[in-house]
């Protein structure tokens, strides 16, 4: 988890030091949190007490990506 999440943070930060397109960056972090909030729900009851705070951190986290890339109007410009 921690592997795949600081390669899509270099991955945005590098697009942006290049200027280069970021919304493909921040729609790959929104469909990666879906997944895992999907496996996070599915395993619900053997992950314990902690499945709820995770459960809202994945939420949260796929909602933040998703409003910047809608937000990024031509994959290079916030609207």
């Amino acid at each position: 988890m921690a592997v795949r999440d600081l390669v899509i943070g270099v991955g945005t930060i590098s697009a942006l030091w290049s200027r280069a397109p970021v919304k493909r960056w921040f729609e790959l972090g929104v469909a990666v949190e879906a997944v895992e909030l999907a496996a996070i729900r599915r395993r619900r009851k053997e992950l314990g007490t902690a499945v709820d705070a995770w459960t809202l951190l994945t939420a949260l986290g796929a909602l933040g990506g998703a409003v910047i890339a809608i937000a990024i109007k031509d994959d290079r410009s916030i609207a």
